[in-house]
């Protein structure tokens, strides 16, 4: 293909990308670096557009303010299509939920670099200027975009790491192209065909990023409904159902290999009456802070979960009962001397704990056990609540 099919391909791709990632933006509004990148596909296209316009009108310029006019317009598609790359490397910024910088240095960044390569026309710089400064900038923001993902740890994912690929090649193309123009490097190609891979490369870039970042978008919002259904929304640990489930395997490994095991139900002290008097906010703030407090007591592999209400109930493996006893004992303790403040609102609470444990080799379910550390938490809070209560052991056989 010669440059001029080259740029009108260019520019009917990146439209079609840009509208792409604007109808995926628009049903996924949280997600802004969807929509940076369809801005940066649009920078792009209309770049390419000028870029094409002032490559078929030079032939016909016969004046100095023609040619002025045109090489004005060349240099300015040149900008947008950095421009565009600025805003690809900020997409992937905004899409890692990573500060970046505001969208009027991209303008700024633009208009510096038109300045810049318009300096070709007036003083006598080395031949090839403007596209050495329009290559490297694009390598820069292309290995800037590369860098970023792979902080992300990429390569377990098929999808970043066609990314990373193409990127890599991308900064490397244009690298080349800019070092080779002013003869920094001579690698026996001709210029016009590291041009023509520049632009192909610009098509196939285009494509591989779209597509990559609505998978990667589509891939986010699947963990994120994964997330809410298994999470309990005020207070971010394992739901009802879920710990049920994660229990019920847990529970059958264990079954296997006879490894100590207990379960804690634990119920907030006088939880209603927290409701009553401070209202239901306070109410959701004293069962958020409990939560916050738990996982920073609990071990990793220990299960947690919202039972219902201001119960809550913990699954603690490899645990003997003693080992059990001291972490739920540990909690209740921090628990205690929390402090829960909230506008005018100072206050302290407690809970009743029960505990169900076993160490033989019986065959338990996920019933008898909760059945058990239930009626130990009952007389827990019939004894005066604030204890932990250990359910009685029962002696059984395989």
């Amino acid at each position: 293909m010669d440059y001029k099919t080259l740029f009108i391909v260019l520019v009917s791709v990146f439209l079609i990308q840009a509208v792409a990632l604007l109808q995926t933006w628009w049903q996924n509004r949280e997600e802004i670096g969807l929509r940076d990148w369809a801005i940066a596909a649009i920078f792009i296209s209309l770049g390419s557009f000028l870029s094409a316009l002032a490559l078929h009108m030079l032939p016909s310029a016969v004046t100095a303010m023609q040619y002025q006019f045109i090489t004005l317009l060349r240099e300015t598609g040149n900008a947008m299509g950095i421009a565009g790359w600025f805003m690809i490397w900020i997409g992937v910024r905004h899409f890692y939920k990573l500060s970046a910088p505001a969208y009027v240095y991209v303008g700024l960044f633009s208009f510096l670099m038109v300045t810049i390569m318009m300096q070709e026309n007036i003083f006598d710089l080395p031949a090839g200027w403007r596209v050495f400064c329009v290559s490297v900038v694009i390598a820069f923001f292309a290995g800037m975009t590369l860098y970023e993902f792979l902080k992300q740890h990429v390569l377990n994912s098929a999808v970043l790491l066609m990314i990373t690929a193409m990127l890599f090649f991308t900064s490397a193309i244009w690298l080349l192209r800019g070092l080779t123009v002013i003869g920094f490097i001579d690698l026996g190609i001709e210029e016009k065909l590291l041009s023509v891979l520049s632009l192909y490369d610009g098509i196939v870039a285009s494509v591989s990023l779209t597509v990559s970042m609505i998978l990667l978008t589509n891939q986010r919002i699947h963990e994120h409904l994964n997330a809410l259904a298994i999470k309990d929304p005020l207070t971010g640990t394992l739901n009802r159902r879920a710990f049920f489930e994660y229990s019920e395997q847990l529970l059958a490994d264990r079954n296997r290999n006879h490894e100590n095991f207990a379960l804690c139900i634990i119920d907030l002290d006088y939880f209603k009456k927290i409701n009553d008097t401070h209202g239901h906010p306070i109410g959701d703030l004293v069962l958020k802070k409990f939560a916050q407090l738990a996982h920073t007591v609990l071990r990793e592999g220990d299960l947690f979960g919202r039972y219902g209400g201001e119960e809550f109930v913990i699954l603690l493996r490899r645990s003997s009962e003693a080992e059990a006893h001291q972490i739920i004992e540990r909690l209740r303790d921090r628990w205690s001397k929390e402090t829960i403040v909230a506008s005018e609102t100072t206050l302290t609470a407690t809970f009743s704990a029960g505990i169900s444990h076993i160490s033989d080799t019986f065959k338990y379910d996920l019933e008898n056990l909760l059945e058990r550390a239930d009626n130990a938490l009952y007389k827990a809070k019939n004894d005066g609540r604030n204890k932990t209560v250990l359910a009685p052991v029962t002696v059984t056989e395989a």
